[in-house]
């Protein structure tokens, strides 16, 4: 069970009660970044002995020392304020090695190359939600939330996406989602934010 929970944490990101992730671009396209993922759900349905120390297993603690060396990744932080809470932050030189990063954390296998960030045009971001498994939310999830926040030093100008409960600001893009939506082929998978 350990193991199984461990892996949960740090290679399946949806697989989570709530989490959320925060991006923030430059306008060099370097930036910060930032995921947060509660597990008070899955830690309550458990039980004081199946509960695990996030920081200090050992699956999460070679995530997080392969992250530390990954080229173009810098000031990686992670820290656990409760225990069924992970927080892990860490800049980002490039796109790519944003999407490394990317892959590294949340990717099912070791090979897992998927472009979670993309370039257009310089003044063109999508971001793709990665693809999930036909039955990935087993029925339930729809309590399994996700939600992305997109900023950046530069104003944006519009937005397209099939993407529901989305927030526009000035410098940056909220969405809320769920396992649920994300498993339908039909909905929610990019969103492409156009700057000025």
């Amino acid at each position: 069970m350990r193991n199984l929970i461990a892996t949960l944490i740090l290679s399946t990101l949806f697989v989570s009660c709530n989490t959320s992730q925060k991006v923030q671009f430059n306008k060099d396209w370097s930036g910060s970044a930032e995921t947060i993922a509660d597990f008070k759900g899955m830690y309550d349905m458990l039980g004081e002995e199946q509960q695990m120390d996030l920081l200090t297993d050992s699956v999460n603690q070679i995530k997080l020392e392969q992250l530390k060396n990954t080229p173009g990744i810098s000031k990686v932080k992670a820290t656990s304020p409760e225990k069924s809470k992970i927080i892990i932050s860490y800049d980002f030189a490039n796109i790519d090695a944003l999407n490394a990063s990317g892959n590294l954390l949340y990717g099912k296998t070791e090979d897992a190359k998927f472009t979670y960030f993309e370039l257009q045009n310089k003044n063109e971001l999508i971001f793709n939600y990665p693809p999930q498994e036909e039955g990935a939310d087993m029925g339930m999830g729809d309590q399994f939330i996700f939600e992305m926040e997109i900023s950046s030093k530069r104003k944006i100008k519009e937005i397209e996406t099939t993407c529901e409960n989305l927030t526009k600001e000035t410098n940056s893009v909220k969405i809320s989602t769920n396992l649920t939506k994300l498993s339908d082929p039909n909905t929610c998978k990019s969103i492409k934010i156009k700057f000025k």
